[in-house]
């Protein structure tokens, strides 16, 4: 973690651009999925860093903008949810959907019998997306052939749905979740915007971006391609050709954060050298 302070220190905070993704990078695995919770301290540390990031903090995240708002009460912090389906980037925090609303009507059913026959996989609705997490579905979790078995059916119905309505879904390899949304979904789309929408503000920013899973990778590209980093979090070993940070685990990633977000801002610059009296 002393290398990643470092740095951090060395390109100075009020040069980059900061973004994360929350579940199993910021946040502890829960059973429940639905209760998850933000460890105290995380939404004050999270809101000093946008500070000396000046505005430039930013949540990517698989999960729901709801979800985002029950974690961090007092804050409307700027965030990309269900892979980039809805967006509040701008100042007064309106929330804005790239692609239309799956028909998850046609297919909500047979997703719910198929999570029933494996005992630990939890399903979840979001406007946009559909999550069926597997991390304590002791069926899957450590059986690949089973968990392929699984993937196929689940494209069986994106099809169906495809075929009756024309709109094309698939299924985004969460690391720990199977994420069904509308095809193109991606962080990349993410982390793409954020970097239009502070280019045009300034020049010279580095990005970088937290994540944990196979589904933060197409961020960590756009990243590097932009001379940022990428840090990845925990041990899942398809992230590491794209880290250039390793942190281990979402405790430690919190303590980072932790101790960022002690830091003092750092007085800006004057535009010109002041004048000998």
């Amino acid at each position: 973690m002393r290398d990643l302070i470092d740095w951090i220190k060395k390109t100075g905070l009020e040069n980059i651009i900061w973004a994360t993704d929350l579940d199993l990078t910021v946040l502890d695995s829960h059973k429940n999925p639905t209760a998850v919770s933000a460890p105290a301290g995380v939404e004050e540390n999270f809101q000093k860093i946008n500070e000396l990031t000046n505005d430039r903090f930013y949540i990517i995240t698989g999960r729901d903008m709801a979800y985002v708002d029950k974690l961090f009460p007092n804050t409307s912090f700027r965030s990309s949810c269900e892979y980039h389906n809805m967006v509040r980037f701008d100042a007064k925090g309106s929330v804005h959907e790239p692609n239309p609303r799956p028909k998850w009507s046609l297919i909500d059913k047979d997703l719910e019998e198929l999570t029933k026959k494996h005992p630990g996989l939890t399903f979840r609705s979001k406007p946009f997306m559909r999550s069926m997490h597997y991390t304590h579905a002791a069926s899957l979790a450590s059986d690949p052939l089973a968990k392929d078995a699984v993937a196929k059916k689940i494209q069986t119905l994106l099809d169906f749905h495809e075929a009756s309505t024309g709109q094309k879904l698939e299924n985004i390899d969460g690391g720990s979740v199977f994420d069904l949304a509308p095809f193109g979904s991606s962080k990349k789309s993410a982390y793409e915007a954020i970097l239009e929408l502070t280019s045009a503000k300034e020049n010279g920013l580095v990005p970088i971006y937290f994540g944990d899973s196979p589904g933060d990778i197409p961020a960590a590209k756009v990243v590097r391609d932009n001379g940022g980093i990428f840090v990845s979090v925990g041990n899942d070993k398809r992230l590491q050709p794209y880290a250039d940070f390793e942190l281990k685990n979402p405790s430690e990633c919190r303590d980072l954060i932790k101790e960022v977000a002690s830091w003092s801002k750092k007085e800006p610059k004057p535009a010109t050298e002041p004048k000998a009296p």
